[in-house]
């Protein structure tokens, strides 16, 4: 999948999922910022083995991507085929980043846990 069409799926991936997994109620609007908690506790409480990374990969950069753009103001675009997200820091600084390599590290869980990462990224 190219990581255009990855962008745009983020949010329909996370609406079609999340409640499959328990983390939002069926045919509730999804609003990342209430289930931060739930979902960092669902992906740490998971095995993932090395088959399942890039499923896991793509479904917590899919949350990062989606939390960031609709409650921190940030950007999400493609650059050089990867998926950016450009969060405001300081007064015209962005800090960017690449949710996706953030993700991987989470999955693999050499990196913490999501909801630290999103507590102190844009802090």
């Amino acid at each position: 999948m190219s990581a255009s069409r990855a962008l745009e799926e983020a949010r329909p991936i996370l609406e079609d999922l999340l409640p499959q997994i328990g983390i939002i109620p069926s045919g509730v609007p999804l609003d990342t910022s209430t289930c931060i908690s739930s979902f960092s506790k669902w992906v740490s409480g998971q095995q993932v083995g090395q088959e399942d990374i890039a499923f896991f990969v793509g479904l917590i950069g899919a949350f990062i991507v989606v939390y960031l753009v609709d409650h921190k103001d940030a950007k999400a675009y493609v650059k050089e085929n990867r998926i950016c997200v450009a969060i405001p820091f300081q007064q015209g600084i962005m800090r960017e980043l690449e949710p996706y390599a953030v993700a991987h590290g989470i999955a693999s869980g050499s990196d913490g846990d999501l909801e630290s990462f999103l507590k102190n990224v844009a802090a």
